[in-house]
């Protein structure tokens, strides 16, 4: 099978394809692995989701999830682009605060919000999604005479998902009466896992017929949240098909079979999955009709379409070994901590970039890719790559798209090595780009 490469984003392409010997540069001084995070890369997507609200003349908010990559280089363009941001934590909330991220701007949610957490929210002024009646309690006893406290309920009615998130319709009007005079804005959101297009339309259906409920109770309710799990793209169609007829337990290290993939490619990634909401109908009226006409704001949390092609991993090759089924293994220097799709029981499909040290000429390789651990399940790639060429040590593996989740949620120092670098890259140019650490970027360094 010839190798299938994935989507490439142009300005990656650039840096792979005219400046390789940077890369090896910046693995020589920055060491293996390493992330290079692309902010402009992330703008963009941005500002794909503002070139929709503007077509139908929508009011907006675009949200980035603080918890799909915690590194400070996208708190910092989020700012620039003016988008709120989701927290889940107090400690992603100070980080938000940190990064000039307006205490208005930012929305609190997660399903056991502890008490200091709640009360820095509350006297922020920020955003409380909320989940239980306990939450409603607490926030009673710490709110100070006439303290606005905004308040989102988030609500789901998908009878096949059990949850311990969210409320269900039954159980809302007992909370129009509970927060009642005490609370002065409500908000309405839905919070689906999965990626139906169909589910969302109906729950926003549903959500219509609870604003003019909560109008009826005088609350001011104009903002409707649709969260989560829109798709991105990560091969043509073409070549998805291609894969997807690869995925056999005999193409895989250990003859492994997975079966959660990621769907690596769809018809309406990011921007065309909302279009595609907006363009559906509800009692025949379009859905961006709908939420003119009700004077609602459209809020949305795109998650990793947000995040797509705006981080790429690289691994630097040690050896190449055989295990004893005699199946290859490209051992790289890294390992599922810097890396961790299996963390989600799956297999990372992209196939790496392969930049050459040496040229040594070529000949047709098959191998899995381990990393470093003296973990036995330790396996970057299950899937069997074809090299054009036999790997040798100071080789370089290239990860593209490997933003959300995959770089970070399970990051430790096992073994004491090291957390590895991250890298913003920016202003980059044919001959040339410019980088800082994650930790030193600012917004300001986009204004050149």
């Amino acid at each position: 099978m010839k190798e299938i490469k994935p989507l490439i984003h142009y300005k990656i392409n650039k840096i792979l394809n005219k400046l390789p010997e940077k890369i090896f540069e910046l693995l020589n001084v920055f060491w293996s692995p390493l992330h290079l995070i692309f902010p402009e890369i992330f703008i963009e997507n941005v500002n794909y989701f503002k070139n929709i609200y503007s077509k139908y003349s929508l009011n907006w908010n675009i949200y980035f999830a603080c918890k799909a990559n915690k590194w400070k280089s996208f708190l910092s363009v989020a700012s620039k682009c003016w988008i709120w941001v989701d927290v889940s934590s107090k400690y992603e909330l100070q980080s938000a605060l940190s990064e000039w991220i307006p205490w208005k701007n930012i929305s609190i949610s997660w399903p056991s919000k502890n008490n200091d957490f709640l009360l820095l929210a509350v006297r922020h002024g920020c955003n409380i999604i909320i989940d239980s009646i306990n939450e409603i309690d607490f926030l009673r006893t710490i709110r100070k005479k006439n303290e606005k406290i905004n308040i989102l309920i988030r609500i789901n009615d998908i009878n096949f998902w059990v949850s311990r998130f969210w409320f269900t319709f039954k159980d809302i009007k007992s909370i129009y009466k509970k927060l009642y005079n005490d609370f002065d804005i409500i908000w309405l959101a839905f919070h689906l896992n999965w990626y139906s297009i169909e589910q969302r339309i109906n729950l926003i259906g549903k959500i219509f017929i609870e604003f003019k409920s909560l109008r009826d109770y005088w609350y001011t309710c104009n903002i409707l949240n649709i969260w989560w799990w829109f798709t991105i793209n990560y091969f043509s169609k073409e070549n998805w098909g291609i894969i997807k007829n690869y995925i056999n337990k005999k193409n895989f290290y250990k003859k492994i079979e997975f079966s959660n993939y990621y769907p690596y490619y769809t018809d309406n990634p990011k921007d065309i999955f909302l279009e595609k909401i907006l363009l559906s109908k509800i009692d025949w009226i379009h859905i961006y009709e709908l939420i003119n006409n009700y004077w609602i704001n459209l809020h949305v949390e795109p998650w990793r379409a947000l995040l797509d092609q705006a981080w790429i991993t690289l691994f630097k090759v040690k050896w190449v070994k055989k295990a004893n089924n005699n199946d290859n293994l490209v051992n790289v220097d890294g390992n599922f901590n810097h890396l961790s799709e299996q963390w989600f029981n799956t297999d990372f499909l992209p196939t790496p970039i392969f930049l050459k040290k040496t040229d040594l000429g070529s000949n047709i390789f098959k191998s899995s890719i381990a990393w470093n651990t003296c973990m036995e399940n330790d396996i970057l790639t299950y899937r069997k790559i074809n090299f054009n060429w036999t790997p040798n040590h100071w080789d370089i593996l290239i990860y593209v798209n490997t933003a959300w989740y995959q770089m970070d949620s399970n990051e430790t120092s096992f073994h004491k090595i090291p957390i590895p670098n991250k890298l913003s890259v920016y202003n980059i140019k044919w001959y040339k780009f410019n980088y800082k650490l994650d930790e030193q970027f600012t917004e300001l360094d986009l204004n050149y």
